[in-house]
């Protein structure tokens, strides 16, 4: 999927269905948590929401990935 279609609502609505999805997204879609917005972000973050992980990183470009396929239990 596009990442212009990626977004935590649709990410919801496709794991209530069984599907699991795993994509880039961009930092300013609705319901994406703030500290993903390029102004806080200083490295890289890692948040978890249920069965949802949201991962950000800056190297030379900013990269913002949304999955419901992956955990973060490693990091707990």
């Amino acid at each position: 999927m596009d990442n212009f279609y990626s977004s935590p609502d649709s990410f919801r609505e496709l794991q209530l269905k069984g599907i699991g999805a795993c994509n880039t997204v961009q930092s300013n879609r609705k319901n994406m948590p703030t500290d993903f917005r390029p102004d806080r972000l200083k490295l890289e973050r890692l948040m978890r929401s249920d069965n949802m992980v949201a991962i950000a990183w800056h190297d030379v470009k900013r990269v913002t990935c949304l999955t419901t396929v992956h955990t973060n239990k490693q990091y707990l």
